[in-house]
């Protein structure tokens, strides 16, 4: 995947948000982001899950709040490879208790 990237596939790999919505839609069940839903269809109600950056550390770390079916669930992400220009990857979902 960094390969891909390097070669500019991908550039949204390179931020924790966008991989936590992407990656949380396609592998584990999550709904399209709130501010994606809807496609600008007047009247059309489209269920949406509220994903918010909570936290990026400085060692290549983050977290992902999102607010799924009145449940608020952690995707936690890290850099497998330290330092700018290096992708971000789901480690772990789970919920908040």
């Amino acid at each position: 995947m960094q390969q891909a990237v390097d070669e500019g596939h991908q550039p949204w790999r390179l931020d924790p948000l966008s991989v936590a919505e992407a990656d949380g839609v396609g592998s584990y069940g999550f709904l399209t982001p709130c501010g994606q839903a809807g496609g600008g269809e007047p009247g059309r109600v489209v269920s949406c899950d509220a994903f918010t950056l909570s936290q990026v550390a400085s060692a290549g770390v983050a977290e992902v709040e999102v607010a799924h079916n009145g449940k608020v669930y952690l995707i936690e992400l890290i850099k497998p490879i330290p330092g700018d220009g290096k992708i971000w990857m789901v480690q772990e979902v789970k919920e908040k208790i």
